[in-house]
């Protein structure tokens, strides 16, 4: 996949960075090339390279274009993408050097359509959107909520919410013998996904939810899933020019969002009445003295979330497991026969490898930096291409294959075909990494645990499913989940 000269260049950058740091106490100057001298293709006067980047395919393939130019270029490259210029990084020397210049208050970019909307109708909303004191005062309340409390409890909380699902499914196929095709999947696994949310911020009193607040969740659910189909439209045309010109596109976002935001404000009230004083994550944010309009902001921004991300994440883990009869297997066995499933661990690991639901991560600098042998300046964005980097075979032995062994360790405690293990960064680094992550990675390991000890998998896609960028990695053709139940 890499080139001998980019080989070079990962080679002559270890051995840089290792003479950096074991000479460092020295103050002993080194010299880094300016950022001007980072490669870049060549681009046209004010356009630059837009037209490549249409000619790849638009925003949907961007990761591809990336993943092109690091083939042309290198593990660092510059590149022109909307009004600024970007600093993209494959090497994961580099990638993680990054978060030592993102700063006591992390920034990251965020999606135009929804800054517009925010700013335009005077929103204010959870974590993602927070920056500066505001962020880090409500997410040193969050950590130890999300990152570091009982896991049991919250696996627990989990496993209802997947074993709605399953007895769902079981329902569908219990009056046939033959393999039944799940409709819908993506909508499916998007009501799952946001159930689990529910679950683990209200606890078990959300089993006695109010049909009238059961009712108005239903219609919440359906129009979050609209705003991500209208978000990912916008990706294609700039969503300032569109709001300016109040196109069609950017009027169906506006009145979708906020549709979503009133009913989401009338759910969580409601919530906070029914659920303030019940067993989870809603009364622990209270008891800890978080004002209850900020608690509301940051759960519904939580759900909006969730939708979008685990759910594709969980849909890319069935498509592999479906297409790989003996991965399938060996799953079910480990369910069977293992305690600690860290089979069922490597399966999740190596579903985000090849397909990270955040293909890019992006930080500002907070400082100046030193980066791969250049100096880049305070301020800048860069942005880590996981996709590339987990394709790399310089970072994986046979890096397009899904193989979730890689991940397990041999009798000496070395992974076998991972030269990089943080080539893969699907939850980020640092002190913005996200927030979800314990929850996403529960919520994967008890789908794919009730779903290979239930049933048998296969897939009916005449070809194979590739990515395509909606905001998040989607698959570009609807995944085709046939479920037959284990006798």
């Amino acid at each position: 996949m890499c080139s001998n000269s980019y080989k070079n260049f990962i080679r002559i950058y270890s051995s840089h960075s290792r003479i950096i740091s074991r000479y460092s106490h020295l103050k002993t100057k080194v010299n880094f090339l300016p950022y001007n001298a980072i490669p870049a293709a060549r681009r046209l006067p004010i356009i630059g390279t837009t037209l490549d980047l249409i000619a790849a395919g638009s925003a949907p393939k961007l990761h591809k274009f990336i993943d092109g130019r690091h083939q042309l270029l290198g593990p660092i490259f510059r590149e022109p993408l909307g009004p600024a210029e970007i600093v993209f990084l494959s090497c994961p020397k580099m990638m993680r050097s990054v978060f030592l210049y993102e700063g006591q208050f992390p920034a990251h970019p965020l999606p135009d359509a929804w800054v517009i909307y925010n700013k335009k109708h005077g929103c204010r909303r959870g974590l993602f959107f927070m920056n500066g004191e505001e962020w880090y005062n409500n997410r040193r309340v969050m950590n130890p909520l999300l990152l570091n409390g009982d896991e049991k409890y919250a696996k627990k909380l989990t496993l209802i919410a997947t074993k709605r699902l399953i007895h769902k499914w079981k329902e569908l196929c219990e009056n046939s013998s033959q393999y039944y095709e799940v409709k819908n999947l993506e909508n499916a696994l998007y009501r799952w996904s946001i159930d689990v949310i529910l679950f683990v911020m209200f606890g078990d009193t959300y089993n006695n939810a109010s049909p009238a607040l059961l009712t108005k969740m239903e219609e919440f659910s359906k129009n979050i899933y609209r705003i991500f189909e209208d978000s990912s439209k916008l990706m294609t045309f700039p969503a300032k020019i569109a709001e300016f010109l109040n196109l069609d596109a950017w009027k169906q976002f506006e009145t979708n969002v906020t549709t979503v935001l009133e009913l989401g404000n009338q759910v969580m009230d409601q919530s906070m009445v029914e659920f303030s004083n019940g067993d989870g994550m809603l009364a622990m944010m209270l008891q800890h003295g978080m004002p209850a309009d900020t608690a509301k902001r940051i759960i519904l921004d939580l759900i909006i979330a969730a939708g979008d991300t685990t759910a594709f994440a969980s849909i890319w883990a069935l498509y592999c497991l479906a297409s790989n009869e003996q991965i399938q297997n060996q799953a079910r066995s480990d369910v069977c026969n293992n305690e600690d499933h860290k089979y069922i661990k490597a399966i999740i690991r190596e579903t985000l490898r090849l397909y990270p639901v955040a293909p890019f991560i992006g930080r500002f600098l907070a400082k100046d930096a030193l980066i791969g042998g250049y100096e880049i300046p305070k301020g800048t964005l860069v942005i880590l291409s996981l996709y590339t980097s987990g394709r790399d075979e310089m970072n994986f032995v046979d890096a397009n294959q899904f193989i979730p062994n890689r991940w397990l360790r041999n009798e000496s405690g070395e992974l076998c075909g991972v030269h990089h293990p943080h080539a893969t960064l699907p939850f980020s680094l640092g002190s913005r990494s996200c927030i979800g992550r314990k929850i996403a990675s529960l919520q994967m390991q008890s789908l794919i645990e009730l779903v290979v000890s239930s049933f048998r998998l296969k897939c009916l896609n005449d070809k194979p499913v590739d990515i395509i960028l909606r905001l998040v990695a989607t698959p570009d053709s609807e995944v085709k989940l046939a479920i037959k139940p284990i006798e």
